[in-house]
């Protein structure tokens, strides 16, 4: 056994080297191999931080051994090298990540391309921004003018919506069909969960926002953000919801976020049904969030009132109809889309490059892009949809042609089929 006074000296031979940087150089040795290219892919990759954590934590071991049997010596020295090897881990790991990414945020799929010869493209159009059209929505006027009142230090409250759980029990078809047919209202899954999200308007048109939140932080006395959904599988969108019971009095807890009061509450009503709410705003009283249950009352109660009437008015005369809009980057867009399909059902888009049939964007473009359409039974009437998307592939500037396809797929389990279809001159979002 080595003592303590000539361990440092006799490391470097015999068995102690072994014992003692064989571990350390195992550790190392996997992490070269990490950020070299062999370490690139996923698996290969996590095979070399296996070899490597193998290393350091023998080193980790051996070194509280030696400390237990009072080998002082061997202990600090194996102890320096587990902190010699954990020490590299950090500046690997920043390597690893600095070489993955593209730094100049270009791709090659549109280097060569060219726009197809003969082929009628259109170009995207461009948003409004006139927020002055958008005063025909009750809803989003209740949610200003709440956000505008500064609230008291109350903050108990009580979630109560009796025409939607009315609706829910006796017309639960009609309340699913309306919320599909209603511009105001998107219905999509998330997780193999059903969900119906409020929107809201943008330049008179009904647009979803980035993951449903609408705010305004520009106004002194109005600064807010607000999202209101409707769980139609009786669970909350955001699995960190504060889970309370409808219809009694409860107090939720407020956590602060730009320098405001934030909860993001789930009230449920029915085993399949619930309301997820979302409140940023100044004041402990949850003025905002008590201003859209009101709303959604009113709106619900005249559902309730006429099921077939108010599912008879929200049908479009017109012709089915698809274009796409430049949102706030290029190669990220907006769709709007005027269908009946007849029944109820998903749509979604798919798009390809032309001159080569290449399909863009598929997992990532059918996910942003799929929306539990409005339907009925007569083919004169349409209804809007619409979704924010990117197309990855290409770079700014870099333009070439893209055919958008609208495909349709109905819960009645039947074949799905295509809808519509458009060509448009499109660019590639720039990493």
């Amino acid at each position: 056994m080595d003592s303590n006074s000539n361990f440092f000296a006799r490391a470097f031979a015999g068995r102690q080297w072994f014992r003692l940087w064989g571990p350390f150089l195992i550790s190392i040795s996997g992490l070269i191999l990490f950020v070299s290219p062999l370490g690139k892919d996923p698996i290969p990759g996590l095979c070399f931080l296996g070899l490597f954590a193998l290393g350091v934590i023998y080193l980790l071991v051996m070194s509280i051994i030696a400390f237990v049997k009072k080998r002082i010596a061997a202990g600090i020295a194996t102890m320096i090298c587990f902190f010699m090897a954990l020490g590299l881990l950090v500046p690997a790991l920043a390597y690893a990540f600095a070489t993955s990414i593209d730094w100049d945020g270009q791709d090659d799929f549109a280097t060569g391309l060219s726009l197809p010869a003969g082929v009628p493209l259109k170009e995207p159009g461009e948003i409004s921004r006139d927020d002055s059209l958008n005063d025909g929505d009750r809803f989003q006027k209740a949610i200003r003018a709440a956000a505008a009142v500064m609230g008291g230090s109350n903050d108990a409250m009580a979630a109560s919506i009796p025409s939607l759980e009315k609706l829910n029990s006796s017309h639960r078809a009609e309340l699913e069909q309306y919320l599909a047919c209603h511009p105001a209202w998107l219905v999509f899954e998330d997780r193999g969960k059903r969900f119906a999200l409020r929107r809201w308007q943008e330049g008179g048109r009904w647009t979803k926002s980035l993951n449903g939140y609408y705010s305004d932080f520009s106004t002194a006395g109005a600064k807010f953000q607000s999202r209101t959904m409707i769980g139609l599988s009786g669970k909350p969108a955001f699995l960190g919801s504060q889970k309370l019971p409808a219809n009694k009095l409860v107090r939720p807890k407020l956590a602060p976020g730009n320098g405001l009061q934030s909860c993001h509450l789930f009230f449920e009503f029915a085993p399949n049904l619930g309301v997820s709410l979302f409140e940023q705003s100044a004041s402990a009283e949850r003025v905002v969030t008590k201003a859209a249950l009101l709303e959604l009352e009113v709106e619900f109660a005249a559902l309730l009132a006429d099921p077939a009437g108010k599912l008879a008015e929200l049908g479009e005369p017109g012709l089915e109809s698809f274009e796409i809009e430049n949102a706030f980057q290029g190669g990220i867009y907006r769709s709007r889309i005027r269908c009946n399909p007849g029944e109820p059902g998903r749509i979604y888009l798919k798009a390809f490059e032309i001159t080569k049939g290449e399909r863009l964007s598929a997992d990532r473009l059918e996910k942003s892009t799929t929306e539990w359409v409005g339907w009925s039974n007569d083919p004169a009437e349409v209804f809007p949809a619409n979704a924010q998307f990117t197309i990855y592939e290409g770079d700014w500037g870099q333009y070439y042609g893209g055919r958008f396809e609208v495909w349709f797929e109905p819960d009645s389990g039947g074949p799905e089929r295509m809808l519509l279809e458009e060509n448009y001159k499109i660019e590639g979002w720039m990493r």
